[in-house]
């Protein structure tokens, strides 16, 4: 983020230098964003919030493993308390079993109709593909993340 913030400001400073006051706008309009602004939107299977999302953290440099580790757990959260609740588990039992807070495990409970049994399944192995990829591999983990948000967000 501050890369990219220099850089625009060395492109439009006067004079050659970079003042306080040339940063000081952008930096008070910057938006800050959590991880979990992203997660929130690819369990509500929003594309265009996702993206929106994902955007605003690579603005402020958030290291492409983090968020992949975040959508990971966010998933496997999820996955538990919709095999609970299909389960027939009372809230209780599934408060009890997944050690989650009361918020979370109603959020979750919320989202889970959204995604099947195998939809999971699936994601599970394209997170797994993607984790190998910007491990192992020469491919762009922009691009990685994109095609993965529009895999979580079908139309």
């Amino acid at each position: 983020y501050l890369e990219n913030l220099l850089e625009k400001a060395a492109l439009t400073a006067r004079k050659g230098s970079i003042r306080a006051n040339d940063l000081t706008e952008d930096l008070d309009s910057r938006q800050e964003i959590s991880i979990f602004k992203l997660t929130d939107a690819l369990l509500n299977r929003n594309l265009t919030a996702s993206l929106e999302a994902f955007q605003q953290l690579q603005e402020q440099g958030q290291p492409y493993l983090l968020m992949l580790h975040m959508i990971t757990g966010q998933l496997v959260t999820l996955a538990k308390i919709k095999f609970w609740q299909e389960k027939g588990c009372s809230y209780n039992q599934i408060a009890e079993l997944s050690k989650q807070k009361d918020f979370v495990i109603r959020k979750m409970q919320e989202k889970s109709s959204r995604f099947s049994a195998q939809d999971i399944q699936v994601l599970f192995r394209k997170l797994l593909d993607v984790d190998i990829s910007m491990k192992s591999q020469s491919k762009d983990p922009r691009l990685l993340m994109e095609i993965l948000i529009a895999d979580f967000c079908p139309k």
